[in-house]
């Protein structure tokens, strides 16, 4: 009896630790909602039953300098979340373009795992239609809302621009950061260099969105140890919060999204006088 006991404990606790999931097998007893990720044009109508789609920018901030970040009003996230057919309750499932996108699946995946959703599976379109998964073109299914709900919101994920603005003024040396832009991003004047990392984000993931084990031992080559607080630096906080996810799975439970990404922060340096003290 205390085995049982043990092993029913000890799977809730692994369940509660999962950040980064990927949809790889089908529990066909459950329905599964659908959020598509891929970008709308003129020759891609395809739209899976039970499935919605939309930008990840209608969960965040638009307006500077807030773009970027999660939506400060719980009460209007949370009602848009109900008129996207979206609850807690629900086996949610993400799918994007993957690693020929911008990382919007991870991003959206991000919001929902901070805001306490736990069944969020990353897949891709080409998972779904192998594994009988029903699709239909040209119109999209009609969306049923869902009811509201409470969320319960973890901060830990995320760090703040306020405590990004401490950092950058009291602790510029200690820093943590992985720069997980494109290696090709075509402004090089301001890169970095001398506090972040630099890993694109791609490196992180396979083909089909499981996240590459071979990149433990890039972060090992470039010293990024598992106890240490670790800065995700992206453009806008779109790829970054994907990464954040995984490198929590891998075990960097002190990895953290910058969600205003890297515009934010160099407003941020710039308003602190960071470049101009390192340039003495």
């Amino acid at each position: 009896m205390k085995k049982i006991i043990f092993v029913i404990f000890f799977l809730k606790l692994s369940s509660a630790l999962s950040y980064y999931q990927v949809l790889d097998q089908v529990d066909q007893t459950n329905q599964y909602y659908i959020i598509d990720m891929r970008a709308r044009s003129g020759n891609e109508t395809e739209y899976f039953e039970n499935s919605v789609h939309f930008e990840w920018q209608q969960l965040s901030q638009l307006g500077l300098p807030s773009r970027g970040y999660i939506k400060s009003n719980v009460d209007s996230l949370v009602s848009d979340l109900s008129d996207l057919g979206i609850h807690p309750d629900k086996k949610i499932v993400i799918i994007g373009r993957g690693i020929r996108g911008r990382g919007e699946e991870g991003r959206v995946a991000y919001t929902l795992v901070k805001i306490g959703f736990k069944e969020v599976f990353i897949s891709t379109g080409q998972f779904l239609r192998d594994h009988g998964f029903k699709s239909k073109s040209k119109a999209p299914p009609h969306i049923l809302k869902s009811a509201l709900f409470k969320v319960k919101i973890n901060n830990d994920l995320a760090l703040s621009r306020v405590d990004m603005k401490s950092l950058l003024r009291d602790k510029p040396k200690k820093i943590s950061c992985i720069d997980l832009r494109p290696k090709n991003n075509l402004e090089q004047a301001f890169n970095l260099k001398y506090f972040c990392k630099k890993i694109e984000w791609r490196s992180f993931f396979t083909r089909n969105m499981k996240i590459d084990l071979l990149i433990a031992a890039e972060l090992d080559r470039q010293q990024i140890k598992k106890e240490d607080q670790i800065i995700l630096l992206s453009e806008a906080g779109l790829s970054s919060g994907g990464i954040t996810l995984a490198m929590r799975e891998l075990g960097y439970r002190k990895a953290v999204n910058f969600e205003g990404g890297y515009s934010d922060l160099r407003a941020l340096m710039f308003d602190s006088n960071i470049l101009s003290e390192r340039a003495k």
